[in-house]
């Protein structure tokens, strides 16, 4: 393959051809919204019904990390610090620690954020 010039393209190992069209392109945010210096996610059930219309429950639940977040190299990898999944929490030394089972409601985490100096 030509780029308009006399040189080839490079080939070798730090080129690769990409064989594959989808991608999944993702950036992780590295000052994240905490809850109690700890990350979380907000989980509400939803159904979308034959004819296509949209049915949300009216309470949503809050998992939460079972250790504070941290970017530093030793905790960079620790999935307890990053991850909420209570597949991946349950098996943690600090699960329930903090709450039962990880979870709050939407009350408790509006609370605490409206205590936080930042709002």
């Amino acid at each position: 393959m030509k780029d308009g010039g006399d040189s080839e393209q490079p080939k070798g190992p730090s080129v690769k051809e990409i064989k594959n069209t989808s991608f999944i392109v993702q950036k992780y945010i590295e000052q994240p919204l905490l809850f109690k210096k700890r990350k979380f996610d907000i989980r509400i059930w939803a159904l979308i019904s034959h004819d296509q219309k949209l049915y949300l429950f009216k309470e949503a639940y809050v998992r939460t990390s079972s250790e504070e977040y941290d970017l530093s190299g030793e905790k960079l990898d620790q999935v307890y610090v990053h991850l909420t999944n209570n597949a991946v929490q349950k098996y943690s030394k600090n699960y329930g620690k903090f709450e039962e089972g990880n979870i709050i409601g939407v009350k408790v985490l509006s609370e605490e954020l409206a205590s936080q100096e930042q709002f």
